[in-house]
């Protein structure tokens, strides 16, 4: 008797656990409600642990499905591991709340599927402090980085300011091609001078070194003298050594040097005009990524991008070759997705709704 007690207490049926959900899908003012599921394998000595993970999967799958919508998938393969590690490693700083619908063993696993009120406010912002919405398509140029560096006042054959800047560009998706290779393989010349200096020692670092760098860079079309962008950056480095604390100085002042580049290079390259679609009355993200597709099957658009989701309502910028918003607004009626009524139209922007 007591044995079966105890089965039942570490393997529960409970493949309605919630069977009448307190949320409803679709959007909420908090955030969107989605289910997930999680599957994970059977840990026999611990159940207690495998429903944990199983529930942790599942958030993470919600989570996973609210961002989709904000991220491209070539973007998804590039910034894996930054989506990783900086998104779904806290998903529950994501997931408001939830309600557990099924949960049972499922052979040598187990199942959990849950219905959660994912913020997207909260990831919106976090996706942009990782440079993820902010950040302009600019086809992938090829870039070379050439910082010549000093410090203390002499030349140096250190490179940390160039790997500062290198680091923020590939992160940003652009291609840089390697230093001994020749500038004619870059499409962009990123071009400068970073120097450090020892700063007077504090007395409350005893035993630390500290310098502050400066990094001034500009970007060059290649084969011509067109500035495409400059940027300047100042930041400070601290360690137990003088080389290692101006390495950290200049590596530090290229990174937020590249950050600003990456933007205004990205700028400078779009020729292909821009038009902004805001839409109204959307269902939630199922719909919102059937719009995207849709839109992107439009053979004027050459990208789209989501600026903007929350309440229902989406922003996006759309690559529109030469065509007008007054054009693309007359090919959403016959969209393969959401219809959309348009309410209004100029040149560079559209705003529609999706009729109930």
């Amino acid at each position: 008797m007591h044995r079966r007690l105890l089965l039942l207490l570490l393997f529960p049926i409970s493949f309605a656990a919630c069977a009448h959900s307190r949320l409803k899908l679709g959007v909420d003012s908090e955030g969107e409600v989605v289910d997930a599921e999680g599957l994970v394998p059977c840990i026999e000595t611990d159940m207690p642990m495998t429903k944990a993970n199983a529930l942790a999967a599942a958030q993470r799958s919600a989570v996973e499905r609210v961002a989709g919508v904000f991220i491209a998938a070539d973007t998804r393969v590039k910034k894996a591991m930054a989506i990783d590690q900086n998104i779904l490693a806290k998903t529950a700083g994501y997931v408001k709340k939830y309600d557990i619908l099924e949960e049972a063993r499922d052979g040598q696993y187990y199942r959990t599927r849950i219905r959660a009120l994912v913020s997207f406010e909260r990831l919106q912002a976090d996706l942009r402090s990782i440079g993820l919405l902010d950040v302009l398509e600019a086809g992938s140029p090829r870039v070379g980085v050439r910082l010549r560096e000093s410090v203390d006042g002499s030349g140096s054959d250190t490179l940390s300011a160039a790997d500062g800047l290198t680091a923020a560009l590939l992160e940003a998706g652009y291609t840089v091609v390697d230093r001994a290779a020749s500038e004619k393989d870059a499409e962009v010349l990123m071009d400068g001078e970073g120097s450090a200096a020892r700063l007077d020692p504090h007395p409350k670092f005893t035993g630390f070194v500290s310098y502050r760098a400066r990094v001034s860079a500009k970007a060059v079309r290649s084969g011509t003298a067109q500035v495409l962008a400059s940027a300047e950056a100042d930041a400070s480095g601290m360690d137990v050594s003088a080389p290692a604390a101006a390495a950290k100085a200049l590596r530090n002042a290229g990174r937020l040097a590249g950050n600003e580049l990456r933007t205004k290079v990205a700028e400078a390259l779009k020729t292909r005009s821009e038009v902004v679609l805001q839409v109204r009355g959307l269902g939630g993200v199922d719909e919102l990524t059937s719009l995207q597709k849709a839109l992107d099957a439009i053979p004027t658009v050459d990208g789209v991008h989501l600026r903007f989701y929350g309440g229902g309502e989406a922003v996006l910028s759309l690559r529109a070759g030469s065509a007008s918003g007054q054009e693309l607004s007359e090919k959403l009626s016959g969209l393969k997705g959401p219809a959309l009524r348009v309410l209004e139209a100029s040149p560079s922007r559209i705003v529609a709704e999706v009729p109930r």
